[in-house]
């Protein structure tokens, strides 16, 4: 059983790493879409991919052409942008499959809706070409509200190092759409 979860757009990226994720789609075609969402279900049945997984593609919005980058065989950081729109819990079906269980849906049950966008939060600094910041975290506060979820690993009095990511948290806003979702 191979379905797909249909698609995020990454486009908002820095020095090659994502900043701004969002779902569904929004820069492509519906139609271009599927056609993407067909190849990748095509690819992990071919391969015999088992698991929760992304394939990605890039897309020319001058063109309108696309071309396959890579499988990532893993959950990305962005997977929250899925589960939202979706209402489905990656994490736990991808455990159900590593324990030899069916995927706890079919394609047909699947079905967007509203709109998703993900913002990573890095300890960077801004005045030093976006180098990695690290030292204590001295103040958290989180806008917390419907429609909001905050994904992080680091709280008030945390030390953050330069022995990891400076990524630290994520921030996940939905609503009914795309502009509704930039309001939170």
């Amino acid at each position: 059983q191979a379905i797909a979860l249909y698609g995020r757009d990454c486009s908002v990226q820095r020095r090659h790493q994502k900043i701004i994720e969002e779902g569904p789609i929004t820069i492509a075609p519906r139609k271009l879409c599927e056609e993407l969402e067909l190849g990748a279900v095509r690819l992990a049945k071919r391969v015999g991919y088992a698991g929760v997984g992304t394939v990605e593609y890039l897309f020319n919005c001058v063109t309108g052409r696309y071309s396959f980058l890579e499988v990532n065989p893993r959950l990305q950081v962005e997977h929250p942008v899925t589960e939202v729109v979706l209402g489905v819990d990656l994490v736990k079906a991808q455990i159900k499959v590593a324990m030899g269980m069916d995927l706890p849906w079919v394609q047909s049950e699947l079905v967007p809706k509203g709109h998703a966008i993900e913002c990573r939060v890095y300890a960077e600094d801004s005045y030093n070409n976006g180098m990695p910041s690290t030292g204590k975290l001295l103040t958290q506060r989180w806008a917390e509200g419907a429609g909001r979820r905050f994904d992080y690993g680091f709280d008030e009095g945390d030390e953050v190092t330069s022995f990891y990511d400076p990524m630290i948290a994520k921030i996940i806003v939905y609503d009914e759409t795309r502009e509704l979702a930039k309001e939170l």
